[in-house]
């Protein structure tokens, strides 16, 4: 989730022909938002269960992180999510500019191999 959200998001939209992407600062910006955003969503749904497994069913899937969030306030809550979803915003970045590079470098070796092709009206 922390690494490789950016790159699955970007081939998968590439893929479909939704998204064209022209500049590295594109990449970036892209991965960024989407390593933002996928850790923010995952937040909203992980927290609740985990304190909910931790209260109610006496259940420590991690025993360290469901202490600590079942005992935690709101406000310690939200600046451990928002920092973490910056710091994942942050790698998703630098994964959205090796996929921009690693895409770029795919599209290069086809134009490559499309030069060296043989047709079939090309043989003798």
């Amino acid at each position: 989730l922390m690494c490789l959200t950016a790159p699955v998001v970007l081939c998968f939209m590439i893929y479909n022909g939704s998204l064209a992407i022209q500049e590295v600062k594109e990449s970036i910006i892209l991965g960024s938002i989407v390593g933002f955003v996928s850790f923010i969503g995952f937040s909203i749904f992980y927290i609740p269960i985990v304190t909910l497994l931790a209260k109610v069913f006496n259940i420590y899937p991690n025993y360290g992180v469901s202490v600590a969030i079942s005992n935690a306030s709101f406000g310690i809550l939200f600046i451990l999510v928002l920092f973490m979803g910056v710091l994942s915003a942050t790698v998703n970045a630098f994964s959205g500019f090796l996929t921009f590079y690693g895409i770029d470098l795919y599209k290069m070796f086809n134009k490559k191999n499309e030069k060296f092709e043989v047709k079939e009206d090309d043989r003798i």
